[in-house]
């Protein structure tokens, strides 16, 4: 009875973040207040990113505000879509944040 219980509420739980992943789809929630704010503040890096892209001499090492230290060296080899990387991999960042809440709720 217990594993029943269980695997119908996995079941339903998978459900309701499918529903959720659909409306999100149609809905726009950039306009969230603390998305914008979280991904203004993770893109505080980029001007450190652009110094780290210049120059293949300089470490490689990018201090993320609110995230950590990452190696972004693979991406002086594509410095052509190297900005386009930071500013979609930091709004990926900020929107996970939201996803997270909305399981969560």
């Amino acid at each position: 009875a217990a594993c029943n219980l269980i695997t119908r509420m996995k079941d339903e739980s998978v459900k309701h973040v499918m529903e959720i992943v659909e409306m999100e789809k149609l809905v726009d929630y950039t306009c969230n207040p603390e998305y914008s704010s979280t991904w203004n503040q993770l893109m505080s890096c980029q001007q450190q990113f652009g110094v780290i892209m210049e120059n293949e001499f300089n470490p490689s090492l990018l201090a993320i505000e609110g995230f950590g230290v990452v190696d972004v060296a693979h991406l002086r080899k594509v410095k052509h879509v190297a900005q386009d990387a930071l500013d979609m991999k930091m709004r990926m960042i900020a929107y996970w944040k939201i996803v997270l809440r909305r399981l969560v709720d």
